[in-house]
């Protein structure tokens, strides 16, 4: 199984990311991908969580329009998806990532699980998912874990529940500062660190806009820590990953 995992300069409007996403969804069929793995909330960028009134208009359901279009192409090309985006779902909103099939059927929809992605609001808007899932695409087992998910131990150890081949880790991730890439590779470190508690391989997939400081890479780690490729820090691209 070819996975590709697309890091661009995330624009300033759903438009303009859908535009971009299908074509790193062609570039990444042309190149032999069975699947393309985008960022944390990549839809509409990582400038969510804060403001009801505000990711009322960036939140989608799975049936609206940019998600169906991402679901037409995946069709068309026969290339699995995996997307991250504000979700609106029973009226709260949710840090999703979906997962598309080469057919352009949505598999399921992981719900982040911890908190940490929003701030305390009134109404109870924003929400949690329960569940990990796993699934087989190709002969491979994978599961998901949406950022800061990765530091929750019951969230790990339901992973490995799973017995899965690797864990994507979509994120939305800045040091606060501009960052460098000696800065990110030592902090990549801690990360290893934590994925000690995962029993699988892990692909990291990190969203590039200037707006949050988020700063993109992507860092495939192999089950002994090690790091076995990656796509540098703002750094606009695909990477490949052979499983």
């Amino acid at each position: 199984m070819k996975i590709a995992s697309s890091v661009f300069k995330t624009k300033a409007t759903i438009a303009e990311n859908l535009v971009v996403m299908k074509e790193q969804m062609i570039e990444a069929k042309k190149n032999g991908a069975d699947m393309i793995l985008f960022s944390e909330c990549q839809l509409s960028g990582f400038r969510v969580g804060e403001n009801v009134i505000h990711d009322r208009k960036l939140a989608r359901s799975i049936k609206d329009k940019e998600i169906q279009e991402i679901c037409a192409l995946a069709k068309e090309l026969k290339l699995a998806v995996g997307l991250g985006f504000l979700e609106l779902h029973d009226g709260g909103f949710y840090d999703s990532y979906a997962i598309i099939e080469k057919k352009g059927t949505i598999r399921e929809v992981y719900r982040r699980l911890t908190k940490t992605w929003h701030e305390d609001v009134r109404g109870n808007m924003y929400c949690e998912g329960e569940s990990i899932y796993s699934l087989v695409f190709d002969g491979v087992c994978f599961s998901i874990l949406l950022c800061g998910d990765l530091y929750d131990d019951i969230a790990c150890a339901m992973v490995n529940a799973t017995d899965c081949d690797i864990c994507f880790i979509p994120m939305a991730r800045s040091l606060g500062k501009k960052a460098t890439q000696e800065a990110w590779e030592k902090e990549e470190k801690e990360y290893i660190k934590q994925m000690a508690k995962l029993n699988t391989n892990v692909l990291l997939v990190n969203q590039y806009m200037e707006e949050g400081e988020y700063f993109g890479g992507v860092s495939a780690i192999c089950l002994d820590g090690t790091v076995e490729s990656r796509l540098d820090i703002y750094t606009e691209g695909i990477h490949y990953l052979e499983f």
